[in-house]
């Protein structure tokens, strides 16, 4: 049996932390993200009372779960976790296609998932993305200047996946594609994306990553955004991460780590958000609002609703004493 939700941090993170944040991964895509597999949970509250969701609670009642998890540990502190298990999935083929052009690479992932394909995981990342990873660590199965695709098909009718995968790749004007049916060689084929992250950090003096999330048909035109923010300039952006549930990382890189490159990220991050509510999407995918993007909430969020979220974060923490200042100012 396996605990289905794979995130990136698996080496750091832990599990109640993701369902703090309901953390995605990067097999959310045919999986479902961290909440999808909470079952129940046992929580202390602001005041100290103990709360019990799902299987813990005999009278169910309203799905008080389903509130905590991703509240950013803003209304309780949990203690204990029931997760749901799923048969161990087989593995199929790993493909990874280079694209000189990264919106090339993002409209193959909207005509895979157009045409009903769900694979176990489908990656994007950007090409100065991929020249960071390559500067961190060397490999000779992407080349620098491209944009990279990792796809992993499901284990069932995978020669019928593989061949359509290849297809729109090409369509699509890909550079190179390399297909690996041997899980033991396919764990090359994934260093280029496991190592994007530190990668990245390693690359400037400070970085700051944002995880927006927009309609999967609007994918090229973030990405497309994204690359034009990094060609224009004054600043290094980059963008990677789960493309096959539309969560797409965007990273702004400060080279000097000066007061001056600092704010020009400010600005550059509200841009980016601004475009990202103007595609139809959402301001945070799995990292949370925080600190750092609760100025920006009334980009995505009218009056009314932050309102109501206000009172559910006084039900739970009257004091203010969970999390304080993240999510809501006060």
């Amino acid at each position: 049996m396996t605990y289905a939700p794979d995130p990136a941090s698996y080496e750091e993170c832990t599990l109640g932390g993701n369902v703090a944040e309901c953390a995605g991964g990067l097999r959310c895509r045919r999986y479902g993200v961290t909440k999808d597999y909470v079952l129940g949970m046992r929580v202390v509250t602001g005041e100290g009372e103990l709360l019990k969701t799902g299987i813990y609670n005999e009278d169910r009642g309203f799905s008080l779960g389903d509130v905590l998890a991703g509240s950013e540990g803003t209304l309780c502190i949990i203690t204990e976790v029931a997760v749901g298990l799923i048969d161990t999935p087989t593995v199929g083929a790993t493909i990874l296609a280079g694209f000189h052009q990264a919106r090339d690479a993002a409209r193959t992932v909207t005509e895979i998932t157009a045409a009903g394909i769900i694979p176990t995981v489908m990656e994007f990342v950007d090409a100065d993305a991929v020249e960071c990873s390559l500067q961190y660590e060397q490999s000779e199965l992407i080349q620098t200047g491209m944009a990279a695709l990792l796809i992993e098909t499901s284990g069932q009718d995978v020669d019928r996946q593989t061949a359509a995968i290849r297809g729109f790749c090409e369509k699509n004007h890909c550079a190179s594609l390399r297909v690996e049916h041997d899980p033991a060689q396919a764990d090359a084929l994934w260093k280029v994306r496991r190592n994007v992250s530190k990668a990245i950090k390693a690359a400037a003096r400070a970085k700051i990553s944002e995880d927006t999330v927009v309609p999967n048909s609007q994918i090229p035109a973030l990405i497309g955004f994204v690359a034009e923010m990094n060609r224009r300039g004054p600043l290094r952006v980059n963008s990677f991460g789960h493309a096959g549930d539309s969560n797409i990382h965007v990273s702004f890189l400060s080279m000097t780590g000066s007061d001056e490159e600092l704010r020009l990220i400010e600005a550059g991050i509200e841009t980016m958000l601004k475009k990202v509510i103007e595609l139809g999407g959402t301001l945070t995918g799995e990292h949370g609002i925080g600190l750092a993007k609760s100025k920006y909430l009334d980009l995505e969020f009218d009056a009314a609703t932050l309102d109501y979220m206000k009172r559910v974060k006084q039900a739970f923490d009257p004091d203010y004493i969970m999390n304080p200042g993240k999510i809501f100012r006060v």
